[in-house]
Formats: C-alpha cells, sequence, structure tokens
C-alpha cells in the first residue's frame, strides 16, 4: 500500500514542498520540477503521524516532530543529514524557528503549557 501524508509544509520562497508520510519519512519536493532532492528518515512512531514540520525561514532547514513524541528532530535539507535530535519534557505540539534563518534557535510549546527554547 501507498503511504499516505499526515503533513504538509511550503518553503518560504514556495518553491520546496515538505510532505510526512505515514511511514515515518520526510520527502522534500521541488514544486516546480517535481523531482525529490531529499527523503528524511528518521522517525519511528509511524502509529501517531506527524504533529509538526516547519522550514526555517533562510529555507535551508527543517524542524519536524511526531504527534505523541518528546523530540524535535532538525535536519539539514542541503545534504538530508539529521542535524540535532532534542529531547523535551513534554510531547512537542507547536515548533517555530528564530526569525533571522540563520541561528538553530527553536522554541517549542506543550500542550501542558510548557514552553523550552533551545539552541
Amino acid at each position: 500500500m501507498n503511504p499516505t501524508v499526515d503533513a504538509i509544509a511550503f518553503s518560504p520562497d514556495c518553491q520546496m514542498l515538505a510532505l510526512a508520510l505515514d511511514n515515518g519519512s520526510i520527502k522534500i519536493i521541488n514544486r516546480t520540477t517535481g523531482q525529490q532532492p531529499q527523503k528524511l528518515e528518521g522517525h519511528t512512531n509511524t502509529e501517531s503521524g506527524m504533529k509538526v514540520m516547519l522550514f526555517s525561514s533562510n529555507g535551508q532547514q527543517l524542524a519536524s516532530a511526531e504527534a505523541d513524541e518528546s523530540e524535535i528532530k532538525l535536519w539539514d535539507l542541503t545534504t538530508g543529514e539529521l542535524l540535532k535530535r532534542k529531547g523535551l519534557k513534554n510531547n512537542v505540539f507547536a515548533v517555530a524557528f528564530s526569525p533571522d534563518g540563520w541561528s538553530l534557535r527553536i522554541v517549542s510549546a506543550s500542550r501542558d503549557g510548557t514552553i523550552e527554547l533551545y539552541c
């Protein structure tokens, strides 16, 4: 059976599209050409689905977290490499990047009201 899409995110320039699939992978697709420059592998809980996916403002990184996961993954979209894993105290509900797009400052929020900032 083909995987289904759990979440979608556009890059800031609208040229790239991130598709979170129910098999735990994330496909990065060039919207204009249809080419798939990256396929990101690393999420393992395929039952819960992807809750959060967000491009950095410069479009070079992608943050992702599964619905019942207390970890944010930060990906380099040029290489497809997993740059960082950040374990949090609670499940991730929302993520935001620093607006400058170059620093790796990320803030996350959880359903219990906890907000965590990490660099």
